[in-house]
Parts: structure tokens; sequence; C-alpha cells
């Protein structure tokens, strides 16, 4: 993949936020007991993160002529160009999705199924994903 290196300066900047978002994410998800307020961090946590890669996703389509039309295509994509396996992109198209019920129609979320479901795998999933996008602009 021929990304340049304003691309991958790019890449690494918007990755070195996400990462950042990905901490906070972690440390209020470790949280025995939940305030709103941090289930609304958790809540902007995910959509930042799932926004975030949807933007490194769109930078690389952009760069081999492709166009991405919204966050569910551009899991789809970095599973198309080999970045992720198919079962960690069908994760990030669940993640993409919850996004938009976050973002759509925040008055059906549970929050307390988010929380499980970061605990069981989401977090593994995000974290994940994070890696193989660092490797790929560092490599």
């Amino acid at each position: 993949m021929s990304l340049t290196e304003d691309d991958r300066v790019f890449i690494k900047r918007v990755l070195n936020e996400a990462k950042k978002i990905f901490e906070i994410l972690t440390s209020k998800v470790a949280l025995e007991k939940h305030t709103y307020e941090d289930l609304l961090v958790i809540r902007y946590s995910i959509i930042q993160i799932v926004e975030t890669i949807s933007i490194i996703a769109t930078k690389i389509a952009s760069r081999l002529g492709y166009v991405i039309e919204g966050y569910v295509e551009a899991m789809r994509f970095l599973v198309k160009q080999g970045i992720v396996d198919e079962e960690l992109g069908e994760e990030l198209v669940r993640l993409a999705r919850l996004r938009n019920l976050l973002v759509h129609r925040y008055w059906e979320v549970d929050d307390y199924r988010v929380l499980r479901e970061a605990r069981s795998s989401g977090l593994k999933v995000i974290e994940r994903v994070l890696n193989e996008l660092q490797r790929l602009v560092e490599g």
C-alpha cells in the first residue's frame, strides 16, 4: 500500500488521539459503579474511536481511489484491503453499528449492556485494530 509520508503523519496523529481516548474508555469501563457522566464518557469515547478508525480507512481508501460512504463500509474496507482479518472486521462492523445507535437513537441504548460487551470483548477489539493500524503506518 502506497501511503505518502504526509498520510503516515496524519494517521499517526489521529491514532495517538484514539489511543488517549481508549485509555479514558478503559478506565471508565473498569469502574465498579458508574455515574451518568461516566456512562456518557463511555458512549462518547466509543463514538470517537469508531470515527477515528473510519477517518483512517477513508484516508487509505482515497489514496487507492475508493470512496467510502459510511462507518460500516469503512470497517469492511479494512478487511477488503487485508488490514484486519475477517473476524476483527465483523467486530468492527458491530462497533460501527453501535456508534450509529449511540449517535442517532441514544434513548434506546442499554448502557449496562454496552459495559458488559466492552468488558467481554469490545476493549480487546478496539485495542487490536489500533495496533493493526499502528503497524500499517510504521511498516
